[in-house]
């Protein structure tokens, strides 16, 4: 099971949540984990929407190095010494 992108891993972790639900099935009845595993899906879509909108955000912004003309800005020593 490798995971080729954004999506596979959604699914795999949603998938883990219900597994790992198991036990509220058990204890709590039918209602109990519907409820508690659409929470805890809903985290997880919530997370992954601010991922992707944050990436997305740093895909179209330039490279911090480069100034607005596509010139290399100059890199000053973090060493301290002049």
């Amino acid at each position: 099971m490798a995971v080729h992108s954004r999506v596979d891993l959604l699914r795999y972790v949603a998938v883990i949540i219900a597994c790992a639900s198991v036990a509220d099935l058990v204890w709590g009845g039918t209602f109990t984990y519907i409820v508690r595993v659409a929470a805890r899906l809903l985290v997880l879509l919530a997370m992954y929407l601010a991922v992707g909108r944050s990436h997305l955000a740093a895909r179209l912004r330039p490279p911090s190095d480069l100034s607005p003309d596509q010139e290399p800005r100059p890199r000053l020593s973090s060493s301290g010494s002049h």
